[in-house]
């Protein structure tokens, strides 16, 4: 069965790369960083939220890419 895509996170994402780029480029004017502030408060830990709700977990591949490094190193 195919999954139907659901377009209000492609927007919100959209919307979250949008503050990024608008944050980036506010933080050149806004002396006080009133603005700036208020957009990093909750930009990035919205936008890790809603791309760690569709991520796929596997736990072997992630125990196997960090474990081996670990004890090579």
């Amino acid at each position: 069965m195919e999954e139907l895509r659901d377009y209000r996170f492609d927007n919100l994402k959209g919307f979250l790369i949008f503050c990024v780029v608008f944050g980036h480029f506010i933080e050149l004017f806004d002396k006080e960083g009133t603005v700036y502030r208020f957009i990093y408060t909750f930009h990035m830990p919205v936008f890790i939220f809603v791309n760690g709700y569709f991520a796929k977990y596997d736990l072997k591949k992630i125990f196997c890419s960090l474990f081996f490094p670990f004890i090579i190193f």
